[in-house]
């Protein structure tokens, strides 16, 4: 018990000499605890020491020579708002209690009828209610935050379900499109190359059998990539070192983008970071999907990606936060509402689903893949990550014991 294990401090505030001296004998007298009491006769005196030092209570007169009234208790409440009052009066009446209580104090005692044993419990007590009232706030915040982030995870848990049957709606319509469609590309693919044979000398016919060939190419791209959108994930996790996994993926866009000059500036807190549990081919698809997108925005220009990685609690669990930011154009405000929505793009070409598949990739992991506002960024990450370019952050769930 706190009464039990150190010395209660009080702070009184009595400008009447015989009245504090009363007082201080009444907790001499006490042998259930020790006390150290701070004397002040003024208001501004009392301020400043609630300023600068701890106290477990304040007996308060309400008529001092600098404050008078209830004010007393405000002024005191607003230096202090965790510390107990007891006030102290000459004045017995039941509405000034109420009122005394009403502005925050734990209890209101007159003067001249309060015994020498009476005090001491009334302090005791109002330091026990003030604690339980702090610990009940704590708990109270603990338990909203609880149910706030169980709340979250439920949506997500509800969204991720619906998500998942829509897909395998489209998939099995996707699937059924496309067997039905094969055997018509087949024709047309048939035809175009009986075309080409007999019109070998024909240029101008020969450039539109291509132009068919290149349409063909990209209905099967089509076809394939909203096929892999909606297919059920199976993913094979196993403890991975993200910034490896980024570095894998900067040399398999660059094996391809023979042109492209990528570099990568690492600007994390630490240069060890925690493993993460993920399917090593399917993040490095999301990584090669920032990468590219990056990477046309940029046109022929070298592109620079500035990674800040942490370990973060968000949600209740604790993640490993990857910030991304390229050195591109960035995106505007309307662009960025949609930029995870399937078929959105912002490129000439494109299906607009590479970023709606890295989000799912993220998401079967327990991550969570998004936009990060600047209200969600360090001054430290804000200062380091100043460039205009895109930020996508990524939230992979750390490791546990037994993971893997």
């Amino acid at each position: 018990m706190i009464f039990e294990s150190r010395v209660i401090r009080i702070l009184l505030v009595e400008d009447d000499e015989g009245d504090a001296k009363l007082l201080r004998r009444s907790f001499a007298q006490v042998k259930s605890f020790r006390t150290e009491i701070l004397h002040a006769t003024r208001l501004k005196t009392a301020l400043r020491e609630l300023v600068e030092e701890d106290f477990d209570v304040v007996l308060l007169d309400l008529s001092l020579p600098d404050g008078d009234g209830f004010e007393v208790i405000d002024r005191v409440k607003q230096v202090d708002p965790q510390v107990p009052i007891v006030v102290l009066t000459g004045l017995n009446d039941e509405n000034s209690a109420l009122e005394a209580v009403k502005r925050g104090a734990h209890e209101y005692l007159v003067k001249g009828q309060i015994s020498s044993s009476f005090l001491p419990k009334v302090v005791r007590y109002a330091i026990e209610s003030s604690r339980h009232t702090r610990e009940l706030e704590h708990t109270k915040i603990e338990l909203k935050q609880e149910v706030e982030s169980q709340t979250t995870a439920l949506r997500e848990a509800h969204a991720r379900a619906l998500r998942s049957e829509r897909l395998a709606a489209v998939g099995q319509m996707v699937t059924g499109l496309a067997h039905e469609s094969r055997n018509a590309m087949q024709r047309i693919q048939a035809s175009v190359n009986r075309l080409r044979r007999r019109a070998r000398d024909n240029k101008e016919l020969c450039a539109i059998g291509e132009d068919i060939d290149v349409a063909l190419d990209d209905l099967r791209h089509l076809y394939d990539t909203v096929r892999e959108y909606a297919t059920p994930l199976h993913l094979v996790k196993v403890p991975s070192n993200l910034c490896e996994l980024w570095s894998d993926a900067i040399s398999k866009v660059e094996s391809v983008n023979t042109t492209s000059h990528i570099e990568t500036v690492d600007r994390s807190p630490t240069k060890d970071p925690m493993p993460v549990v993920v399917d090593t081919h399917a993040v490095q698809q999301v990584f090669r999907n920032i990468i590219e997108n990056a990477v046309q925005a940029c046109s022929d220009e070298a592109v620079q990606f500035f990674l800040y990685l942490e370990s973060v609690i968000l949600y209740g669990r604790s993640y490993l936060s990857l910030i991304i930011q390229d050195s591109g154009p960035g995106l505007g405000d309307e662009e960025a509402k949609h930029i995870f929505e399937p078929f959105f793009t912002t490129k000439s070409k494109g299906t607009g689903l590479g970023l709606a598949i890295s989000r799912r990739i993220v998401e079967e992991h327990g991550g969570h893949l998004d936009l990060p506002s600047e209200d969600m960024l360090s001054c430290e990450q804000r200062e380091l990550l100043s460039l205009s370019g895109l930020k996508i952050r990524i939230l992979f769930p750390l490791a546990q014991v037994g993971d893997g």
